[in-house]
């Protein structure tokens, strides 16, 4: 009898070890929602598997929240908690916190400064220049490349701007998209007040008009500016000649324009334009305040056929018929 109790006593010891360690398992491994992708490394948080950080996602580890802030990835599992942060986009191991009472850590403070990635402390609808390879500090220099970031609502994840182009917020503050070696690169920078849209050299810059308005030089053709002044009325697709030097808006070769899209104050290069058919037309009269602008079915058309451009466009590029 005494036996037959130590032996139901063993069995049962033994089935509880086991659902122990099958819970254990399926606590870390299993029931991990990855996001994206993982790498590897030497089993933080009791895993292989640490979730790297990707823009609007929220990664659910062992029914917990990976918290992502400050460029910091806090790994909860059950009461172990580890903090990384990425390096040369390598995560590391930050052995200053103290895993007790992360709250306390001053990488957790706050610093007042925006991070682009959280939206925490950054301004509605603000555009910010950061540096990617230097945990998305905020560049504040003059003519120094970064990446240009635009923040819709406060404490919301911020959009990153990937369009060749001009983002101007007034005359002082313009930030300068280019792309070069396939990357997008912006700067911020002011208008130069002694460009006035007088030569070929001049074509796609930012000048300020006769009215003192922000506006930007389209061409320039025997001694001819066209110019259009940047405001919501304006808004549209326009055609803009090749600079000879300094083309910020890439016009291939074998074409004489590209199609660029206003909105407002912003200037981008319009890479998707399809009228699905054969031919575009340009206002290009001196005597309408958004010349070369693209003319679309229901529009009026100019009082001289002399005023009409016909081309033929391949995406963004553009060449007389």
């Amino acid at each position: 009898m005494i036996y037959k109790i130590y032996r139901i006593i063993f069995l049962l010891l033994i089935t509880q070890l086991i659902n122990s360690q099958s819970s254990k398992e399926n606590n870390v491994y299993n029931e991990i929602q990855i996001c994206e992708s993982h790498i590897n490394t030497e089993d933080y948080c009791d895993t292989d598997d640490i979730i790297e950080y990707h823009l609007n996602k929220r990664c659910i580890l062992n029914n917990e929240i990976l918290i992502l802030e400050n460029n910091l990835a806090i790994c909860k599992y059950s009461l172990e908690q580890i903090n990384m942060y990425k390096k040369n986009g390598i995560w590391e191991v930050n052995d200053d916190l103290d895993d007790s009472n992360p709250d306390d850590n001053d990488s957790n403070h706050d610093d007042g400064i925006c991070n682009v990635l959280t939206g925490k402390n950054c301004s509605s609808e603000k555009y910010y220049l950061v540096d990617k390879e230097d945990e998305y500090a905020i560049i504040n220099e003059i003519n120094t490349n970064g990446n240009l970031y635009y923040c819709e609502e406060e404490s919301k994840p911020c959009t990153e701007k990937e369009d060749v182009g001009y983002y101007v917020i007034d005359e002082d503050t313009v930030y300068t998209c280019k792309k070069s070696n396939n990357l997008i690169k912006c700067i911020l920078g002011s208008i130069d007040r002694n460009i006035k849209c007088a030569s070929n050299e001049d074509i796609g810059k930012l000048i300020i008009n006769s009215q003192s308005n922000i506006s930007i030089c389209l061409n320039y053709v025997e001694n001819t500016s066209y110019i259009t002044e940047l405001n919501n009325e304006n808004s549209g697709n326009y055609i803009i000649s090749k600079n000879p030097s300094n083309d910020i808006f890439i016009v291939e070769t074998g074409y004489s324009f590209a199609i660029i899209s206003i909105n407002n104050n912003v200037i981008t290069l319009k890479t998707d334009y399809n009228n699905k058919f054969k031919y575009t037309y340009v206002d290009v009269s001196l005597n309408n305040a958004s010349t070369y602008k693209i003319l679309l079915k229901g529009d009026t058309c100019p009082d001289s056929n002399s005023n009409i451009l016909e081309l033929e466009c391949n995406n963004t590029n553009c060449k007389s018929n």
